[in-house]
């Protein structure tokens, strides 16, 4: 395998740091612009009440972000300007984690250099870098995760699979959508050349490690709350996002081909929550100001689930359809921490985030057929390949840019492999003539 220069890696590191904490300028005396998230507000006050009291007063969230806020304040001070500054860390050595899993994979160093720069220059990554919200250190989680799952699957060491498994549980307890991500990789456990009596202890160790991960936090919202869970988030999500949008689908048909849809769903969002809100006698003005009630949020359950079992097949067309919201082109709000909206930022950023997403769907292509490049093993690539699904699919309505934020490691490399093949067919062009 071809050896990655230091020099090379620290100047990726440093030019990744460089893009991020440009932003900070803006963000420094007004740092009120990194919790534009309303959802950045709730974890900065459970990070409070970890910092200050040693409590954790919520059963809709995990504790894993929150925590490491509060560990930045009880060594800096309550200074969000320093969170930001450990997410710009953690976010540029991400950058190098994709140069090391895309030589990993691949073994050409041109290929793993541009992956880690087009991780750097993505504009979705040094946004959410700047913000008060889970993704940048989920995805940093994620990425030691998925680079030690494949290690498992080149070298079949299974330290590298117990590592693996202990960093899905903790990015779990960052955020719950990696809960079923264990499930989805066993197959690849399986495709290992060894005896089945080998795979089966292989796959009883990667989930007892992962369970024995997260199952502290279940017993934990089991005593505190009496309801077995790890976050009601889950329950909410069903029903004021899935059922609305099932009823929606029922109703418009044509509204699954709707870029623009979400004023369509709210409209069901609101008349289901008014009709629970009348059933049950809630004053609360949205199911999520009654996401700490466990004995509620079963309520919202169990009215979910009532209208999605009437219509699994709208349930999986709308999960499918996700996908496609989810990796279709975004603009990040980078000009929002300025305080006003700048053309050119915005353009270039777009710009940007469509030529990554074309290269990266000409890169999958390519690595699937086997024109990537070199030699190289397919199991991995199917392995980057289902991330993306499973990531984007699991959102479903949703579809929000951020959630495609833990999917960019990969894309990234797709990105990269899709750029060099382009090049290479530019310089043959030239000889030619």
């Amino acid at each position: 395998m071809n050896a990655l220069s230091k020099k090379y890696l620290l100047l990726i590191f440093i030019f990744s740091f460089c893009l991020r904490i440009f932003w900070l300028v803006f963000l420094f005396n007004h740092p009120e612009g990194a919790f534009s998230n309303p959802d950045a507000w709730g974890y900065q006050r459970l990070a409070e009440s970890l910092h200050e009291s040693y409590s954790f007063p919520s059963i809709f969230r995990t504790p894993m972000y929150p925590f490491f806020i509060a560990s930045i304040y009880s060594i800096f001070g309550k200074f969000p300007q320093a969170v930001l500054i450990a997410q710009y860390f953690l976010d540029s050595t991400t950058a190098i984690f994709v140069v090391i899993i895309l030589l990993r994979i691949f073994k050409n160093v041109k290929y793993a250099y541009t992956g880690g720069m087009l991780y750097a220059v993505n504009p979705l990554t040094i946004c959410y870098s700047n913000m008060i919200l889970t993704e940048t250190l989920f995805t940093f989680i994620l990425a030691i995760a998925i680079y030690f799952f494949i290690l498992y699957l080149q070298d079949g060491k299974r330290k590298f699979l117990i590592f693996s498994a202990l960093m899905i549980g903790i990015g779990t307890l960052c955020r719950p959508i990696s809960l079923y991500l264990p499930l989805f990789l066993l197959p690849f456990v399986f495709i290992r050349p060894l005896k089945l009596k080998e795979k089966f202890v292989s796959v009883l160790i990667f989930l007892m490690i992962f369970y024995g991960t997260v199952t502290p936090w279940y017993l934990r919202n089991y005593q505190e709350y009496n309801y077995w869970t790890l976050s009601t988030v889950q329950d909410v999500d069903m029903f004021y996002y899935d059922a609305p949008a099932v009823l929606m689908y029922k109703d418009h048909p044509l509204s699954r081909l709707q870029i623009g849809m979400y004023s369509l769903l709210e409209t069901y969002q609101n008349n289901i929550w008014y009709d629970i809100k009348t059933k049950y006698g809630f004053d609360a003005e949205s199911p999520f100001q009654i996401s700490n009630d466990p004995q509620k949020t079963i309520l919202l359950k169990e009215e979910g689930l009532r209208i999605i079992k009437g219509d699994i097949v709208h349930i999986f067309i709308i999960h499918l359809n996700g996908i496609a919201r989810t990796l279709f082109p975004f603009y990040p709000p980078l000009d929002s921490f300025i305080g006003h909206t700048v053309k050119p930022i915005k353009g270039a950023c777009f710009s940007i985030d469509v030529l990554i997403m074309g290269l990266s769907l000409l890169g999958i292509f390519l690595a699937l057929t086997g024109r990537a490049g070199g030699k190289y093993e397919r199991s991995p690539v199917l392995l980057l390949i289902c991330l993306i699904f499973y990531f984007s699919f699991i959102p479903g309505i949703v579809g929000f840019n951020r959630f495609r934020v833990p999917l960019l490691p990969y894309i990234s490399i797709f990105s990269s492999i899709g750029y060099w093949n382009i090049a290479q067919l530019r310089n043959r062009g030239k000889k030619v003539i």
